[in-house]
């Protein structure tokens, strides 16, 4: 998936989750009633869960990639003469998350997620394809997430997580925070389930939709 297209929509997710934030909001403090009774770890039907998943690439390594010192910007002869940097692509970030569903409308869940990306290198002229530069995007974060909508079968909830990712490209590395918030996420299903979440963050693997199954126990 082109990595240059996703750029231009970050501004808009940023946007999109301000606006969403006031609607949530609303949604936590309409909780059930049966969401506020007294609940146990013991009475929970399912205790844990696990999650695999993927989701949409966020623009996360773009920086690290444009300034990799193989694509001269020193001036102007240095870059009409210098390799060109092809289209970026990214495999979508790959998740795997463990859940602990402590109370019906709360689970804690430890997500670690994986993207690979890569860009073509090409000769001065655009014309020749001379290498390839490649990367990972690696991002471990705890999440919380609060459960409204706690049917048997079906659940509508929001997230929040705050980790650390890491970005390499060739010798060069990046270590930064990072912060990712699901307004809207819904799990249907018992044991196995599928899943569907819309969100975005800052340095992470995500921006858009994520998706995939779980597997309750």
């Amino acid at each position: 998936m082109h990595l240059d297209a996703v750029s231009s929509k970050t501004l808009l997710m940023k946007r999109l989750i301000r606006s969403a934030v006031p609607i949530v909001i609303a949604m936590l403090l309409s909780l059930s009633t049966d969401g506020r009774e007294r609940q146990t770890w013991d009475s929970q039907p399912y205790k844990y869960e696990v999650r695999l998943g993927w989701g949409m690439p966020s623009d996360t390594p773009v920086p690290l990639f444009i300034s990799n010192p193989i694509y001269s910007t020193d001036g102007t002869l240095s870059s009409i003469y210098s390799p060109k940097r092809g289209t970026l692509y990214s495999t979508g970030g790959i998740s795997a998350e463990f859940g602990l569903n402590f109370r019906k409308w709360f689970t804690l869940a430890f997500q670690t997620s994986f993207s690979g990306v890569w860009n073509d290198i090409l000769s001065s002229d655009g014309l020749e394809v001379t290498g390839r530069a490649r990367g990972v995007v690696f991002n471990i974060a705890p999440q919380l997430r609060l459960n409204w909508v706690k049917r048997p079968v079906f659940r509508m909830y929001t997230s929040a997580g705050v980790g650390m990712t890491v970005v390499s490209c060739g010798a060069r590395t990046s270590v930064e925070s990072s912060f990712q918030f699901i307004p809207i996420g819904m799990a249907i299903g018992g044991d196995v389930f599928f899943f569907a979440e819309a969100g975005g963050g800052v340095e992470n693997n995500f921006l858009g939709y994520h998706i995939g199954f779980g597997y309750r126990f």
